[in-house]
């Protein structure tokens, strides 16, 4: 019981984050056409689809949230491409975090700054969280898989009782 409770707050929680990173490319996004007038670039597009990517998270997240109630069985399905943009806003956090952190690093490589060892900071956020979200989806794909197999173990079982009784 703690174990689906422990579990269910994990899900929260990596909601959350996604929520709160998604949000923060947003308003970046925002910011960098509206204040900043800047023009659309290979940047603009890579960040939209952080942003693409990300609310798709949030939809999966949502989605994913009710497996994780109390004895409620995993038999429902839930469509590819959310599992994908999961999968893709994951990697895009572990890519975002790695090649910032590297950035920053070959800048100031004489002398770190505390604002450097925030920055580093962040990027092992975003790094733990995109690591974590692909662990989380994993472990429920698992769980979804092992119990439609149990499922389809116990109608099998319901059949043969049946034909014994009748016979």
């Amino acid at each position: 019981m703690k174990h689906r409770k422990l579990k269910k707050v994990f899900k929260i929680v990596l909601s959350v984050s996604s929520i709160v990173i998604t949000g923060l490319m947003i308003l970046g996004l925002y910011t960098s056409l509206s204040i900043r007038n800047s023009t659309l670039s290979y940047a603009f597009y890579v960040s939209l689809t952080y942003c693409f990517a990300g609310v798709l998270s949030i939809i999966y997240h949502f989605k994913t949230l009710k497996f994780y109630n109390k004895e409620q069985e995993k038999q429902h399905s839930i469509d590819l491409p959310i599992w994908v943009s999961n999968v893709i806003f994951s990697l895009l956090l572990i890519y975002f975090s790695i090649s910032t952190g590297y950035s920053f690093y070959k800048i100031n490589e004489e002398a770190i700054s505390n604002a450097t060892l925030v920055i580093y900071a962040f990027c092992l956020i975003f790094l733990l969280i995109g690591l974590c979200l692909i662990i989380e989806q994993r472990y429920l794909y698992l769980d979804i898989k092992k119990n439609k197999n149990q499922s389809r173990k116990d109608s099998i079982d319901d059949i043969k009782g049946h034909r014994d009784d009748e016979v």
